[in-house]
């Protein structure tokens, strides 16, 4: 932690005693008489320690929760990845072996939109009455 000038600063609580440190909570500045340690940090009152402590708990929490759900994400997308290769892999070995097959698949695909088109241009003319 960078030193902080306290030069000219006094505790709040005792005001004609100059400040030794900053509060780790607050940030006010506290004399030595003030002073509460709590995990090699400086607070003023053990009621800022305990607050810091129960907000670092939370932060904690949220953190780890946070890097879990990317975590999650990750193995989710290494997954699909993995699984489009596998698909992708199968559908070009199958027209690589089947030829055919895929020569026929797409005839038929066709011949449905061909299908499909002419049932839509004869609906239009049925409604508009062309």
């Amino acid at each position: 932690m960078p030193a902080v000038d306290l030069e000219g600063k006094v505790c709040p609580k005792h005001p004609q005693v100059q400040a030794v440190a900053r509060c780790f909570g607050c940030f006010k500045p506290i004399c030595e008489e003030c002073l509460v340690v709590s995990n090699s940090l400086d607070f003023c009152s053990i009621k800022c320690a305990e607050s810091h402590a129960r907000t670092s708990e939370t932060f904690d929490k949220f953190t780890e929760h946070e890097r879990r759900q990317r975590l999650r994400r990750r193995i989710r997308s290494a997954i699909t990845l993995v699984l489009l290769l596998i698909v992708g892999y199968v559908a070009i070995m199958y027209w690589i072996n089947n030829p055919g097959a895929v020569a026929m698949w797409y005839e038929s695909i066709t011949g449905m939109i061909g299908g499909l088109k002419d049932t839509l241009v004869e609906t239009i003319q049925g409604l508009t009455g062309s």
